[in-house]
């Protein structure tokens, strides 16, 4: 199963499903296995690829950095 198409799908009402939100996870270090950012360039780049790929949030981990933090 595709659970992008699919999520697509459900939502505009084309097939039977429950309404789903997904985050992307980030962390600053690998303790928690999210995707890695140490820089506020890398949080830009982060949310262009959420973006991109249809996240709906961005679900931030302990050890993120201020700096990158606010960039979020």
């Amino acid at each position: 199963m595709d659970l992008g198409r699919n999520r697509v799908k459900v939502h505009r009402g084309d097939i039977p499903g429950p309404f789903a939100y997904v985050s992307f996870r980030v962390d600053g270090t690998p303790q928690y296995g999210e995707f890695i950012v140490t820089t506020p360039d890398e949080a830009r780049a982060l949310v262009r690829l959420a973006r991109t790929n249809g996240y709906d949030s961005i679900k931030v981990y302990n050890n993120l950095s201020a700096a990158c933090f606010s960039t979020l």
